[in-house]
């Protein structure tokens, strides 16, 4: 894996390889937070010269701007919202090179935007200060990466084919390393003249059991649930977009977790009215519940299986 390395000047730091490596194995949250930090540190300070221009997607950890220039090209920008978080968003942007590198190299059926820079760039925004209202200058960190000009994978027709072709880009992964995306609903893939795969805030990618994971999440995984991330796909399009065509195989994902676990795991969702009709005791529970569900392989929903034993059927 260490192939697929993002090079330096990408994040403005020297020899990051190194850091990278020792961000493998077994380090722990305070460890992987001092080697952030240390990277960070590191960094060229000079502010990466981006126009974010007006459109502005806001997430759970950070805002995206979609019609961004840098260096004359129009490129996608991820500013982080939470300042105490900068080691979790550094870690992001390195997986996400990581993974642009091997999809890239090996020709995978799934494709990862290209992250050109990692570092600090300027923002003007309105701060209440003085019991009065001012536009300041203030610094964020941003990853600006290749801009993919598509649509998400629910606002699509047709979306066999598409699954087809995520099922083999992920069997062709996970043929190469372990491999968790942890997010895998319809909203992070974008159908292009290809497919890509983006946000990998929570991903889990590695070889030989040294993987690189965000240590701060509730995850415990070990990057070897190669079911996770189809399962997540597939009842996220039936519980949040009604794709009627995946119910059946939504309904069945949904028995084979309850086959195995007996018990809800997360019972604030069912107490939850925004849940009514998708929660545990439901024929198909809202995906949210397979987040709680990561370390539950479910063999039947493995890439490789779908592909030899259901030729994907749907």
């Amino acid at each position: 894996m260490d192939i697929y390395y993002p090079k330096d000047e990408i994040f403005g730091v020297e020899n990051l390889r190194q850091y990278v490596a020792k961000l493998k194995g077994t380090v722990t949250k305070t460890a992987q937070k001092l080697i952030g930090k240390k990277i960070l540190e590191n960094m060229d300070p000079t502010p990466i010269p981006i126009q974010t221009g007006p459109e502005i997607k806001e997430g759970s950890f950070g805002w995206v701007y979609t019609k961004a220039t840098y260096k004359g090209k129009r490129v996608t920008v991820k500013r982080l919202k939470y300042a105490e978080q900068p080691s979790t968003f550094l870690l992001e942007a390195i997986v996400q090179c990581i993974m642009h590198n091997y999809t890239k190299q090996t020709m995978c059926p799934i494709q990862v935007p290209e992250v050109y820079r990692f570092g600090k760039a300027n923002f003007s925004q309105w701060v209440y200060r003085n019991r009065e209202s001012r536009m300041e200058k203030v610094q964020s960190y941003v990853i600006v990466m290749e801009h993919i000009e598509g649509k998400p994978l629910h606002q699509v027709e047709n979306i066999k084919p598409h699954i087809n072709t995520i099922v083999h880009g992920l069997q062709h992964i996970q043929d190469d390393m372990a491999f968790v995306h942890r997010d895998f609903h319809a909203d992070n893939i974008i159908v292009s003249n290809k497919l890509y795969m983006i946000d990998f805030g929570r991903t889990c990618v590695g070889l030989n059991s040294k993987n690189i994971y965000d240590k701060y999440e509730w995850y415990t995984t070990k990057c070897n649930n190669r079911s996770h991330d189809v399962c997540t796909l597939i009842v996220n399009l039936v519980t949040s977009y009604d794709k009627q065509e995946l119910r059946a195989v939504a309904a069945q994902i949904c028995k084979q977790y309850k086959d195995k676990v007996k018990d809800s795991p997360y019972q604030e969702y069912d107490m939850n009215i925004d849940y009514s009709g998708q929660q545990w005791k439901d024929r198909i529970f809202h995906w949210h519940y397979i987040g709680y569900l990561e370390e539950v392989e479910l063999e039947p929903y493995v890439p490789k299986n779908m592909l030899s034993i259901w030729k994907l059927k749907f």
